[in-house]
């Protein structure tokens, strides 16, 4: 007579085997983000033109590093100056407006 616990632990173990597999392979083929990118790949990756680039670093208005001629970007940090002027929205303009109204006429 066939144990049901050894056939429940065998199949167990094959998917277990699988899943370390899986995860095995995952992580081999999946591309590593770079914490640092060059000018150009910020350029590519932004959709913000290289000469806009070279005057932000030149002016220093954007963080940067240079190695020689190249010019870097820590990845978050580039992305925190990117969202460094967020425009409010119509509802938090009129939340602002209502709140200082409120305030003026209490």
């Amino acid at each position: 007579m066939i144990n049901p616990f050894e056939v429940f632990d065998t199949k167990l173990s094959k998917i277990e085997s699988l899943l370390l597999n899986l995860i095995e392979k995952q992580t081999q083929t999946s591309p590593q983000i770079k914490q640092a990118i060059c000018l150009n790949d910020a350029s590519k990756e932004y959709n913000l033109s290289k000469s806009f680039l070279y005057k932000l670093t030149s002016t220093n208005e954007v963080p940067h590093s240079k190695r020689g001629a190249k010019i870097f970007f820590e990845r978050s940090v580039f992305e925190s100056w990117l969202l460094e002027n967020r425009q409010k929205t119509v509802q938090e303009n009129y939340n602002a407006y209502q709140n200082k109204k409120g305030v003026h006429n209490g």
